[in-house]
């Protein structure tokens, strides 16, 4: 084979190869997540929609090795799968945290008793008697909430889909297999020793005797 043939035969073998990752792995993924994308933009904000779509991905891409492999994912996938969740919802959390304790020291920082013009040493608890500062709240506690109801619906929902597209993919594989087994059966079985007579014949030669079923030639007999 020349060096030409084999570049060709390279290059076939890679868009084949290309070819099946783009449609076995990228679109199933890219589908999944921008069809749940497409369902949160029409209630939500973009953010909350953004935010569904990294965890759509995420659970799309999950499931679809998941389901279209029988190997056992799950034990190195959940982990990692339960550490991206938690490190994201306590990213969420300590920004918000973050904000609110800027926020007190910011109106506390008048007090008589601190150390610091910006630090109080004990500050005062404000009073909420009107309410107002939770009302303030409300917004921000609203959306980081939907943003976490978002994120946790769409890694459900998109993994439960890709799951049921990979044993899908799976359940065609295996009857691609199956089928291929019962044309190798076939094929050595009676195509084979036809073609080999039929050669023999050609030739000149005798046609080998048949066997039987437990294993020796009638010629033997």
């Amino acid at each position: 084979m020349t060096l030409q043939e084999e570049l060709l035969a390279y290059g076939v073998a890679f868009r084949e190869h290309a070819l099946a990752g783009i449609f076995n792995g990228f679109l199933p993924v890219l589908v999944i997540a921008g069809t749940i994308w497409m369902c949160i933009s029409l209630f939500a904000p973009r953010r909350v929609a953004a935010t569904g779509f990294m965890f759509a991905l995420v659970g799309a891409l999950v499931g679809l090795l998941m389901g279209s492999s029988r190997e056992p994912v799950v034990q190195a996938i959940v982990p990692a799968l339960v550490t991206l969740i938690a490190g994201y919802l306590a990213w969420t959390v300590r920004q918000d945290a973050h904000s609110e304790f800027d926020r007190t020291l910011s109106e506390a920082g008048s007090h008589p008793g601190a150390l610091h013009p910006q630090v109080p040493a004990f500050p005062e608890v404000p009073d909420q008697g009107d309410g107002n500062d939770r009302k303030d709240n409300e917004p921000q506690i609203r959306f980081s909430t939907s943003m976490v109801l978002a994120g946790i619906c769409a890694l459900m929902i998109s993994t439960a889909t890709g799951s049921m597209w990979g044993a899908s993919m799976r359940e065609a594989s295996e009857e691609f297999d199956k089928r291929y087994q019962e044309w190798r059966l076939m094929y050595e079985r009676q195509e084979l020793p036809v073609g080999t007579d039929l050669l023999r014949r050609q030739a000149g030669l005798p046609v080998a005797a048949p066997k039987t079923p437990g294993g020796e030639s009638d010629a033997g007999k």
